[in-house]
């Protein structure tokens, strides 16, 4: 049996489509995301959800990935 020897673009065709690669190079995108909420208790800021969802998604999109939110023991 021969193992069949891939060509230089049939491996970065490859690598592109790893679901590894995509969450990397998402996460390269990504960066900070703002925090503009404010927590009186703490007397601190945080990033609320929207603002994570705004700020990933569309990143998310341009890679083939989607955010689930999973609801458990609702």
């Amino acid at each position: 049996m021969t193992k069949k020897t891939e060509t230089f673009d049939e491996v970065l065709e490859n690598r592109n489509k790893s679901i590894y690669y995509k969450l990397h190079k998402a996460k390269q995108e990504i960066g900070k995301v703002t925090k503009g909420s404010n927590n009186p208790f703490f007397k601190s800021k945080y990033a609320d959800l929207n603002s994570l969802i705004d700020a990933v998604e569309p990143i998310l999109h341009k890679y083939d990935l989607i955010l689930l939110q999973p609801i458990i023991n609702g």
